[in-house]
C-alpha cells in the first residue's frame, strides 16, 4: 500500500513537470498580463523629423543634399517669395514711358517691402556663419540669392513669406562654336538674308525706322566693341575720345574685363544680328542699325554662368 501512493506520487510530479516545460517562459513571470513580449527593433535610430510642408518648398535635388550632405557645407540658392507686385492695379492711360517707370517702382517696392523680414533673418545668419557675406536681392521677380547652409536654408523653407527654395544652377547656356561664328556677309547683294526675310530694309526705306534713339542691351558672352560693324553704335564710344564704359559695360563674371570683350563669340554675332551697321562687304547685317548697344558680359568665355 506504501509502495502504492509512492508510485501515484512520482506519476503525478512527472506529469507537472512535463506540463510546465511546455509553457512559455514569459507567462510565467509575475504580473504577466498574458500577451508574448513584443521583438526588439533591429531599425537604426532615425533622425529627428521635420516638418514635412516646409520640404515641398525645396527643389528635390537640393532637398537630398540638404539632408545627407555634411550639415556644415553652404549650398547656392535662389529663394522666391510668396508676395509678388500687383500690375494689374496700374492705371491704364499711361504712356509706354510713364508706364514702364510705373512698372519698375511697383517691382521695387512690393521686393523692398516683402523681402525686410527675410533679410534680416539671413543677417543674423551671418552674423553666426551660417551664411556667405554676399546677399543678392532681386526686384525684376521678388527673391534673393544666398550661399548659407541646411539650418539656414531649412528654416527659410519654413516661412510663410517663401514660395520655393531652389538650386543657383551652374550651367552652359551657349554650346561651344563648331565652326568660328563671325559677322561676315553670307549675302551678295546689299542686304543680308535674314533682314530681307523679315523685311526689316522696306521698314528703314518706307517708314525710316532703323532704331534710332533706341538703346539695345546684350546679356550674353560679352562684345567685342572694336569690331568695325560695332564700334560706332557702342553707347559709350567717343570717335576721337575717351570711351566710357561705365554704365555702359558690366563683366557679371569672375573674368575681370574691364571693357567690352568676347572670349567666346556668341555675344558678338548676337549684337551684329540686332544693330550691327555694315560688314567688310559692305552689306547691312543688322536689323536695327541706327540703335545703340550696351552689353553684360553674363556668361564666361566658356558660356557657362549660374542662374542668378
Amino acid at each position: 500500500m506504501r509502495a502504492l501512493r509512492l508510485l501515484l506520487l512520482l506519476t503525478t510530479y512527472a506529469v507537472l513537470v512535463t506540463a510546465m516545460a511546455a509553457v512559455p517562459a514569459w507567462a510565467l513571470r509575475l504580473g504577466d498580463a498574458g500577451a508574448p513580449p513584443q521583438p526588439r527593433s533591429l531599425e537604426r535610430p532615425q533622425r529627428a523629423s521635420v516638418s514635412q510642408a516646409p520640404l515641398q518648398k525645396v527643389e528635390p535635388s537640393l532637398l537630398k543634399r540638404l539632408l545627407e550632405d555634411d550639415p556644415h557645407e553652404q549650398h547656392r540658392v535662389i529663394i522666391e517669395l510668396v508676395e509678388q507686385a500687383d500690375l494689374s492695379s496700374l492705371p491704364t492711360n499711361l504712356s509706354r514711358n510713364a508706364r514702364g517707370h510705373a512698372v519698375v517702382a511697383e517691382l521695387q517696392a512690393t521686393a523692398q517691402g516683402s523681402q525686410a523680414g527675410l533679410l534680416g533673418f539671413l543677417r543674423g545668419q551671418q552674423a553666426r556663419g551660417k551664411t556667405q557675406q554676399q546677399v543678392h536681392p532681386f526686384w525684376v521677380f521678388n527673391g534673393l540669392a544666398v550661399t548659407a547652409d541646411a539650418e539656414t536654408l531649412l528654416a527659410v523653407a519654413a516661412r510663410s513669406d517663401v514660395r520655393i527654395v531652389r538650386e543657383d544652377h551652374w550651367r552652359r547656356w551657349v554650346d561651344p562654336l563648331s565652326v568660328e561664328e563671325t559677322l561676315e556677309s553670307l549675302s551678295d547683294g546689299t542686304t543680308e538674308w535674314n533682314i530681307a526675310q523679315i523685311r526689316a530694309d522696306l521698314a528703314w526705306d518706307s517708314l525710316g525706322l532703323d532704331g534710332n534713339s533706341i538703346t539695345v542691351a546684350i546679356m550674353d558672352t560679352g562684345v567685342d566693341w572694336q569690331h568695325p560693324a560695332l564700334q560706332s553704335q557702342y553707347r559709350g564710344f567717343s570717335p576721337g575720345g575717351l570711351s566710357v564704359h561705365e554704365g555702359n559695360w558690366f563683366c557679371a563674371t569672375d573674368e575681370g574685363y574691364i571693357y567690352p570683350a568676347d572670349g567666346h563669340g556668341h555675344g558678338t554675332h548676337v549684337t551684329g544680328t540686332a544693330v550691327g551697321r555694315q560688314d567688310a562687304g559692305g552689306v547691312a547685317i543688322g536689323v536695327a542699325p541706327g540703335a545703340k548697344w550696351i552689353a553684360v558680359k553674363a556668361l564666361n568665355n566658356r558660356g557657362f554662368t549660374y542662374d542668378s
